[in-house]
């Protein structure tokens, strides 16, 4: 993924890493993570959406892979986050 988006600005995917870094003072993959579980929390208000679907739709495989990301990012698996969703709608 990295080589792709580098190759979109013609550059070495060393180099826009490097570049990313600096600015932005996160690394590219960390960047995407969390772009993909903000998507998946924006998701989750949707109470009709199933879970996996979510995972699905934000680029993971898994089920166990999404969870395990989604908690090191929020601190809370994603039922858990859902259910906070719950709590606050009522």
């Amino acid at each position: 993924m990295l080589a792709d988006i580098a190759a979109r600005f013609c550059l070495h995917p060393n180099y826009f890493s490097s570049l990313f870094k600096k600015q932005l003072n996160i690394t590219v993959r960390e960047y995407i993570l969390r772009l993909r579980i903000q998507k998946a929390k924006e998701l989750m208000a949707d109470p009709d959406l199933k879970l996996i679907d979510i995972a699905l739709s934000v680029g993971y495989q898994d089920a166990a892979h999404f969870n395990r990301a989604f908690k090191n990012v929020t601190g809370l698996s994603p039922s858990q986050y859902r259910e906070g969703i719950k709590l606050n709608l009522n």
